[in-house]
């Protein structure tokens, strides 16, 4: 469990309400927690069923609110185990992706393939997903959407969202046609955290490497 990212203090939250239930009906509850409100006496005498999505909830429910500096090792411990080097990845930069995916990922070993795109800059872009960068409109907004963000001094969410609708205005279209391709551009993916703030956490330079890349086809 341990190996697929299951947090020790989840799974022991999971195996005390296998037999016993406490009288407010709270599910999620740390042992310490438990040690004071148990009594032998409430234990059913059910029998016990291992539902491993029931776990799957509870350790997602321990992952959201734990803080950064518990995850932070453990996560650069399932890079590693995923063939990602993970010793040069200051932790800030690391917290910061966490920001974007606690609440995406159920175990610790799902964050590794959901956020490899912040970690190589060879993005391999899914094949369902070519499809939006095959058009020659697709390509032609990411190159110029690229020379925009090139000149763009704040690079934060805001600042990138504000210039993607001020083009979508100017062209006449929808926001989707330019977001979808920009998204599998920068992370090789249809889909993901919200491609804004991805892309302030990727910075300026690495966004419009990759935008321009997949604008000329590579």
């Amino acid at each position: 469990y341990r190996r697929e990212g299951f947090l020790p203090e989840a799974l022991a939250n999971y195996l005390i309400l296998l037999g016993w239930m406490p009288r407010d009906g709270r599910e999620v509850m740390p042992p310490g927690e438990a040690v004071k409100l148990f009594e032998i006496s409430e234990m059913n005498d059910v029998q016990a069923k291992f539902d491993i999505q029931k776990l799957r909830w509870l350790n997602a429910e321990y992952i959201v609110k734990a803080p950064d500096e518990r995850l932070v090792p453990l996560l650069k411990q399932h890079l590693e185990a995923a063939g990602i080097p993970s010793a040069s990845i200051p932790d800030d930069y690391l917290a910061r992706i966490l920001a974007l995916y606690r609440v995406r990922i159920k175990t610790l070993s799902e964050f590794p393939p959901l956020t490899d795109c912040f970690f190589r800059d060879d993005v391999a872009y899914d094949e369902d997903g070519r499809k939006h960068l095959e058009s020659p409109e697709s390509r032609e907004y990411l190159s110029l959407l690229a020379d925009r963000l090139a000149g763009l001094t704040d690079f934060a969410h805001a600042a990138i969202e504000a210039v993607f609708r001020a083009f979508a205005e100017e062209r006449g279209i929808k926001i989707g046609p330019i977001v979808h391709p920009a998204r599998m551009a920068i992370s090789g993916k249809t889909k993901g955290a919200g491609l804004f703030e991805m892309m302030e956490v990727l910075g300026r330079e690495r966004v419009v490497a990759r935008m321009r890349r997949a604008a000329h086809g590579r």
